[in-house]
């Protein structure tokens, strides 16, 4: 998760605001409790997980629920 932070103020009145949130879900693939590998959820097969493109989809929707200006960044 990135994002900015600005601060303002204007006759003594501070103002704090936070922009362009960002944020890449990942997933963490493992063999054996051994071998674990953080991987970028968009880029996850579903050999890696059943169904990753429903899952991935379903994570998108809780965070944008209360982010709705959220990026979820998949170019970087």
């Amino acid at each position: 998760m990135s994002f900015s932070v600005s601060k303002t103020v204007k006759q003594g009145e501070k103002v704090i605001d936070v922009h362009t949130p960002q944020f890449v879900p990942t997933y963490v693939k493992y063999n054996n409790n051994r071998d674990f590998e953080v991987i970028p959820m968009h880029q996850l097969t579903e050999e890696d997980l059943a169904n990753a493109t429903k899952h991935y989809q379903e994570i998108k929707d809780h965070m944008s629920r209360w982010l709705p200006e959220l990026e979820f960044l998949e170019k970087y």
